[in-house]
Order: C-alpha cells, then structure tokens, then sequence
C-alpha cells in the first residue's frame, strides 16, 4: 500500500470569502446608487456647504465601477490583477477613509444644521420651508448608507487581510497576487506549485520514463 506524501497532504483551510463578498459587493452598488443620486441632488441646492458633497459623487461613482469592474471581470474571465488581493486591500481601505468623510459630513449637518427636519434658523419662526425640509432629509439618508457602507467595506478589508496574513505566514508566496476569495473551497499549499510544464502529460509521462530508467542496472556487454 503506497502511502501518500504527508507534506503535499497538508491543508490549511481558509474561511468562505467568495459568496460574502459578491453580496457585500452587490450591497455597495446598490447603497452607492443612492448615494449619489442625493449627493448630486444636494450639490444642485443653495446650501452654503453643498459644494462639499461632490466628495459623495466621486466616492460613490468609483465604488460603483469598482464593484461592477471587479465582478464583471471574475465572472467571464479567470481572475486578473483587478482581484489581487493587494490590489483590492489598496482601494477598500481608501474607500474606508472616503465613506466615513461622507458619513460624517452628513452626520454634522444633520445633527448642527438640521433640527428634525427643519433647518435650525427657521426654528424659531415657527416655520420650514419645503427646500429644508428636502435637504434635511436627505443629509439623513446620505448619513445611514455612508455608514452602511462603511461598515460593509471595514468587515470585507478585515477579512481578506486576515486570510491574506493568516495565508502568508503559513507559506504561500503567492496570496498577495492572487485572489483571497479563492480559497473558498480548496487549501492553501505549503508548498511553491509546480512549474507549468509539468503538468504536461507527455513531459510528465517522459520524466516518468527517465527516472524509471535511472533505477535500472544498466545491460552487461555481450561477449
């Protein structure tokens, strides 16, 4: 009975990634759609600071183009450098920073701006006039899925640097260029793969042949 070799048979099983992660990130386009269409539409009011919420357009439009680009890609084509997992560490922790600038903007309007749903100057008049009503509102809206979306970004950036460190450490060269999520139901190798032409069959198969030549004694001279 042949016994198997104990070092290629060792597995280190990762966590799911890939099914959270196309949920999170179908999550973000949706959240980012509403978000810019309030942003744009604050941007277009006379409210002293609404210049401020172009930042919420750009945010919104990258993450947008990120999610689509990225999972587009994974889905009619073998994984490319767009789902590196250095690549993808580097944008989700610059979308970390840009959505919770967004979330707080709106949340300080909201909360110094804002009394309810009135702007606090009318307050004392007895009175709120429709366009205050309007942008209060929406700074409330801009606020929750900025912060949703925060949240969602900071729990997908912990997770694949996770799997990326917990993978590294335990030897394979390779996470950091290639996908986290595709650990999801296979093991990480110990091992560095084998080069590519060894898994041609007829290479293989002749290599088989040579070693197995190599083991045989060699003919005695005929007399």
């Amino acid at each position: 009975m042949s016994m198997a070799n104990p070092k290629a048979a060792f597995m280190v099983q990762m966590p799911t990634l890939k099914t959270i992660r196309f949920v999170a990130f179908a999550i973000l386009f949706f959240f980012s759609l509403i978000v810019l269409s309030i942003t744009s539409s604050l941007t277009q009011t006379n409210y002293s600071g609404a210049s401020q919420y172009g930042l919420g357009i750009g945010t919104s439009l990258f993450t947008i183009l990120a999610t689509v680009i990225v999972l587009g890609l994974e889905a009619y084509a073998k994984p490319m450098w767009t789902s590196w997992t250095a690549i993808e560490l580097s944008w989700l922790f610059l979308m970390v920073a840009f959505w919770a600038a967004i979330g707080g903007l709106a949340s300080n309007d909201s909360n110094y701006t804002c009394n309810g749903l009135c702007f606090r100057y009318f307050t004392g008049g007895g009175y709120c006039t429709n366009t205050s009503y309007t942008v209060c509102q929406e700074f409330q809206v801009v606020a929750a899925f900025s912060w949703m979306n925060f949240v969602i970004i900071v729990g997908l950036f912990a997770w694949t640097l996770t799997v990326a460190i917990v993978a590294s450490k335990r030897g394979d060269k390779f996470i950091w260029k290639s996908p986290a999520h595709s650990y999801e139901t296979h093991a990480i190798y110990l091992d560095a793969p084998s080069p590519a032409f060894n898994s041609n069959p007829s290479l293989a198969k002749g290599k088989i042949v040579d070693l197995e030549r190599a083991r045989t004694p060699s003919p005695t001279p005929s007399i």
